[in-house]
């Protein structure tokens, strides 16, 4: 048994030493989150684990490392317990491990200066430092105090990057004051739902011509074509679910589907699917001979067909924005109430939108939501953490701001 036993990393924080998610490795070496780095033109590949559920899950993690040591209860990422968690904070009997830093001074500038030398190097902010000054002296005993102030520190940008950030200077709300929600709205909706198969799609596996083929004005048995090149691996005529194409001029009256697909041939005759066949992200006709020179993507890197998929945009008309981004931009300009919502768990192109116009995208993965500091240290958390991110200069780090 190891002495030191980390559990659901993978789950928590999106990534895990060793557990690549594909042969892609952790992140795409090009990914650029919407914002400030975009902007740039620079790239941040670990920004696409940088989704609410990772960032809440992160946090959990800490705050229950924090307060209760290593251990499952509260969100962390230690061994399971026997019993229950329902134990006091600096009570560790049900991990395998803790925190055991002690500051040299317990005057609040004093171990503020200390905590943030250790853990950004200096480079907290001195606004970011008054707060938890503040913080600290609001609590009566220096132990709890002290685990307050390590918790609200990781959630600051100087923490999570290696970025400076200075805050523009404004008002602080009262951590004490409103955190009352807003109401929710009762008016219908209309949902558009961007299903990504994120592998290789043989598409002649799938639909294929099968009569009433014609090119050039002459008769085609475009089947046998299709048939002569697949070899064994063309599917069978008699087996083909047949679906009508003269709905719309095409080179067929009858296309032929995969026996296996009977759910998506009655979608389509209900009007309810469509095919697009022969589309990508050529920006102009080429052949063998010269798609190299006149292409504008690698058209044989599987990472970089995934991201333009998402971003339907080879001219670069509105560059490192997604298919369902400028959708939603578009109602926005036009006066609609819209919103944005990621299933996938991680960051993608596919809803990145123009900066400044988009509405901030809601991310949500297969654990479902996870509550955030679910037994705070202090009722004031909350709005501490909103004054330590608050709005930064321009000069400040982009990273930090990411």
């Amino acid at each position: 048994t190891p002495e030191i036993q980390i559990e659901s990393v993978e789950t928590y924080i999106g990534q895990m030493a060793h557990e690549i998610p594909s042969v892609f490795s952790f992140f795409l070496p090009d990914y650029a989150p919407g914002g400030p780095v975009m902007s740039a033109s620079l790239v941040s590949p670990e920004a696409q684990v940088l989704i609410t559920p990772y960032v809440i899950g992160a946090a959990n993690a800490i705050f229950s490392l924090v307060k209760w040591g290593l251990t499952k209860c509260v969100r962390g990422l230690g061994p399971a317990v026997e019993g229950t968690c329902n134990i006091p904070e600096a009570n560790y009997s049900k991990s395998c491990g803790n925190v055991t830093f002690s500051p040299t001074h317990v005057e609040a500038v004093e171990v503020v200066d200390e905590l943030a030398t250790l853990l950004t190097a200096g480079r907290l902010n001195k606004d970011s430092r008054r707060i938890l000054e503040t913080e600290y002296s609001r609590v009566t005993d220096a132990g709890a105090g002290l685990r307050l102030v390590q918790q609200l520190i990781i959630t600051t940008p100087e923490f999570n990057s290696n970025n400076f950030a200075d805050m523009i200077e404004t008002n602080e709300p009262d951590p004490d004051g409103d955190q009352s929600q807003p109401n929710s709205q009762t008016n219908p909706y209309k949902a558009v739902i961007f299903l990504l198969l994120d592998g290789g799609c043989d598409s002649y596996n799938m639909l294929v011509p099968h009569s009433g083929c014609r090119v050039g004005g002459s008769e085609k048995d475009m089947y046998k074509e299709y048939s002569d090149v697949r070899g064994l691996v063309a599917l069978d005529h008699e087996a083909l679910l047949t679906i009508d194409a003269t709905a719309a001029p095409q080179v067929c009256t009858t296309f032929g589907m995969h026996p296996n697909l009977p759910f998506l041939k009655t979608l389509y005759d209900e009007k309810e699917l469509l095919f697009l066949a022969n589309t990508g992200v050529l920006t102009e006709p080429v052949t063998k001979d010269n798609y190299l020179a006149k292409t504008r993507t690698t058209l044989f890197a599987h990472n970089i067909q995934s991201r333009f998929v998402q971003q339907v945009d080879p001219f670069q008309e509105v560059a490192g924005t997604g298919v369902l981004g400028r959708m939603i931009d578009s109602l926005v300009r036009n006066g609609y109430k819209t919103g944005l919502c990621s299933v996938s768990g991680r960051n993608d192109y596919t809803l990145a939108g123009e900066e400044d116009s988009s509405p901030s995208i809601s991310y949500v993965n297969g654990n479902g939501i996870l509550p955030f500091n679910y037994l705070p240290s202090s009722h004031r958390m909350a709005g501490a953490m909103n004054n330590l991110n608050s709005e930064t200069t321009f000069m400040s780090g982009m990273f930090g701001k990411t």
